[in-house]
């Protein structure tokens, strides 16, 4: 314990060493960087985020990690992996690492505290001894726009999901509405994709917002925002939006939490579904028409969704977990309080909700999905992959087969993805499966042998 305390400490010093180098610092910064594969993992993180942060060059390499092979639906594929110069989710305490966008040859990636790169597509390839993988520090303005400090130090404060639709590329982000008190909601913001520079302008600000401190809100929790965003209809977007654990929220017809919204190209905001806890994966197949869901349960019973408009999915009348006191002790007073209020009903019809297409107990903390292309799925039905974050089930992608009509699951595969995988995207032309992996801090690419 002493020795990683004590490399610890010299990490700092090398980190402040390293911020403050200017041209005569050259050969003490090639020494540091000598030493650093004799650092740990957390201290090789710290510092090759720092290198990111400090470099005034506008070009990198993300360095080679691994590669090793995968069966999704019965095909041989192969996974390669990259580290990224940022801090991994504990690291970072509990910060997503990012979140990833296509537009036309390129791969966008967005750190959860606002850094962007690109990467050529077509440096993305199998080989049987990969390189590293260069890139393209891809400059913005978040900085001149989000002045909550919390945003750029570790923590729960952080973009949501960056989408690119047509032109634009949209990032969503948990939003202090006012910096002299904590008040929190979320926020879209929009930009025209340059690659010299994003400027990044107000999209949509929801003005409601949750207060940490108002017990009457219930137990606060800043994961639980939602935040993805899709293309939809008509040139506008959908948008999910968590409770906060504010149960209260997701019910009410008032109330833009706990929702998935659509919101027009001119920013006006309509509710389009209710009765969510917490929409991290979302999904809409132009082609079939669908709108598909993965969200959140609490102890237990996370979901998938087919959305349509005006339906109420439940939340937090009907789940199929239970609520999180009840692991501890149900005879308290709170906890019989929070089964009066919101009684975890284990049916939703029943009780006038719809019925998730399929659900997962224990929680697999269900994250983003993709619908497979034919590299990856030959069959005759709907397939669709769903990635994992945490719990006894988690850390798994999930191969969910959907019939025709799209109402059914016809069968569930697992493929061990042994990290937190935050993020999935498919390349523009279906070959690769591109994903973000936290608790090491990778960009994989999947794609076949």
């Amino acid at each position: 314990m002493k020795k990683f305390f004590f490399l610890g400490f010299i990490a700092f010093l090398f980190i402040c060493i390293i911020i403050n180098l200017n041209s005569q610092n050259e050969k003490l910064h090639k020494t540091i960087i000598e030493n650093v594969n004799k650092l740990n993992t957390l201290e090789q993180n710290l510092i090759s985020k720092v290198q990111f942060l400090s470099s005034k060059s506008l070009q990198g390499s993300l360095v080679y990690n691994n590669q090793s092979q995968l069966s999704i639906n019965g095909k041989m594929l192969v996974e390669t992996s990259w580290n990224l110069p940022f801090l991994n989710y504990s690291q970072s305490s509990m910060k997503p690492l990012g979140f990833i966008s296509t537009f036309k040859e390129k791969l966008i990636f967005f750190s959860g505290d606002g850094h962007s790169i690109s990467i050529n597509l077509s440096d993305i390839k199998t080989q049987d001894e990969p390189n590293n993988l260069k890139y393209n520090v891809l400059k913005n303005n978040l900085h001149d726009l989000i002045k909550d400090e919390s945003f750029y130090k570790p923590g729960w404060i952080s973009i949501k999901d960056t989408e690119v639709i047509k032109n634009d590329i949209y990032i969503s982000y948990t939003n202090r509405i006012n910096l002299a008190h904590n008040c929190y909601s979320l926020k879209i913001l929009k930009a025209k994709v340059n690659f010299k520079k994003l400027i990044f302008k107000d999209h949509i600000s929801l003005k409601e917002c949750v207060d940490p401190d108002d017990v009457s809100n219930g137990e606060f929790t800043g994961h639980l925002v939602g935040g993805r965003i899709v293309e939809y209809k008509d040139n506008s977007i959908l948008f999910s939006t968590g409770d906060f654990r504010a149960r209260k929220f997701s019910n009410d017809k008032n109330s833009y939490l706990g929702k998935i919204l659509k919101i027009s190209s001119d920013g006006i905001i309509k509710i389009f579904s209710i009765g969510h806890r917490n929409p991290q994966g979302l999904f809409y197949d132009k082609n079939a028409n669908i709108i598909l869901s993965s969200e959140h349960g609490p102890a237990g019973g996370d979901e998938l969704n087919l959305i349509e408009e005006n339906n109420n999915y439940g939340w937090p009348i009907s789940s199929y977990g239970e609520h999180y006191c009840k692991r501890k002790s149900e005879k308290t007073p709170y906890c019989k309080k929070l089964y009066e209020l919101y009684p975890m009903y284990k049916s939703h019809s029943k009780y006038g909700f719809i019925e998730p297409l399929t659900y997962f107990v224990p929680s697999i903390a269900a994250s983003e999905l993709i619908k497979m292309s034919e590299h990856f799925y030959t069959g005759k039905n709907y397939n669709i992959l769903l990635s994992s974050l945490a719990g006894s089930a988690g850390k798994t992608f999930y191969s969910i087969e959907l019939s025709n009509d799209y109402k059914d699951v016809i069968s569930i595969n697992k493929i061990p993805s042994e990290e937190r995988v935050r993020d999935l995207k498919i390349s523009p032309d279906g070959d690769k499966i591109f994903t973000v992996k936290e608790d090491s801090s990778l960009l994989t690419v999947i794609m076949n042998l």
